[in-house]
């Protein structure tokens, strides 16, 4: 089976597989992350994950650095615009969970360059769009890049769209991917500005 665009383009390349769930509810939640967000009306659920041993609290983080290493790099969070199989580029909203190790005394911009960087490697012709900027996602400090890079598929490049967020708390860091098309009727900058101001994460 082909993999789906959506998953083509987003910011992590998933080895793990995706738990599709039939949740008909708009605000998602991971108890244990202390993360949640509402799903774009009229949007995919693709995957959630939950943590081994979380409940209906957020964990400490000591525990919740143990429970991440089980995503082996998927995210809480895959949500699409489209049911796949879709013929272009799929919008999408991942969020992922992350330990920050040694960068977390460092400033939040290396923080970010272990995202961007990574994705660089895999797409050469990534380019920044515009300067980083800081902003506060749920009331935490984070860091917005705007990249555009192109996938290869079915013969031809498809031009892709990725805004990239890294909200850094404790001893880990939320990283939020959001993809779409740069130009055309799935351009989702009003489903993405959305789903981040929903976005509600505990201290």
């Amino acid at each position: 089976m082909k993999p789906p665009r959506a998953i083509l383009a987003t910011l992590v390349v998933l080895c793990a597989p995706l738990l599709v769930t039939g949740a008909s509810a708009e605000r998602f939640a991971n108890a244990a992350a202390g993360i949640s967000l509402e799903r774009p009306a009229g949007w995919e659920t693709f995957a959630t994950r939950q943590l081994p041993g979380g409940g209906s609290q957020r964990m400490e983080d000591e525990k919740l650095l143990e429970a991440i290493r089980s995503l082996d790099g998927a995210p809480l969070f895959t949500f699409a615009k489209h049911t796949e199989p879709f013929a272009e580029l799929n919008p999408t909203i991942q969020i992922n969970v992350r330990a920050l190790g040694g960068f977390a005394k460092r400033p939040i911009e290396e923080v970010l360059s272990t995202v961007v960087i990574p994705l660089q490697r895999q797409h050469p012709d990534l380019e920044l769009v515009g300067p980083v900027k800081k902003l506060k996602v749920s009331g935490l400090d984070a860091l917005e890049a705007v990249t555009s890079y192109s996938i290869r598929a079915d013969g031809h490049d498809i031009p892709v769209r990725s805004r990239l967020y890294v909200v850094p708390r404790g001893s880990l860091y939320f990283v939020i991917g959001m993809t779409d098309p740069p130009k055309g009727p799935d351009v989702a900058e009003r489903e993405f500005g959305a789903a981040l101001a929903s976005i509600r994460i505990a201290p």
